[in-house]
């Protein structure tokens, strides 16, 4: 007889759990390489991403949501990275000036000191 208050209660929970829950379905991209758990079908956004070394990388990000969070996956293509280093230090290389033997030494010797060593004490001050 006490537990029949409870009832209801325990009704609206249990409702309210399976209303929050959606199905988690995996998502496999094998022209991306990877795969991961969804709440739902991922939207896909194509995007770029910024290297350490400064090189513009094509990206997607794979974005789902639902009522507990959002969800997302940034997948980054570095297959061209080599060749992307290798064409920046060929136009480094080819823009670089030849340096004449007075300029070279002209910046050794001008403004350029060692720092000061500092002293090495021993014994009593």
């Amino acid at each position: 007889m006490r537990f029949r208050p409870l009832i209801p209660a325990a009704l609206i929970v249990c409702a309210s759990q399976s209303a929050l829950a959606q199905e988690w379905t995996r998502f496999v991209s094998p022209e991306d390489g990877f795969s991961a758990n969804y709440p739902g079908k991922p939207k896909v956004e194509t995007t770029t991403y910024l290297s350490e070394y400064r090189q513009t990388l094509p990206a997607k990000v794979y974005r789902a949501a639902d009522a507990l969070g959002r969800y997302s996956t940034t997948v980054v293509d570095y297959r061209g990275i080599e060749k992307m280093h290798a064409d920046r230090a060929a136009k480094c290389q080819a823009a670089k000036a030849p340096i004449s033997r007075t300029a070279i030494r002209a910046r050794t010797t001008s403004a350029w000191t060692s720092p000061a060593q500092p002293t090495m004490r021993s014994g009593t001050t």
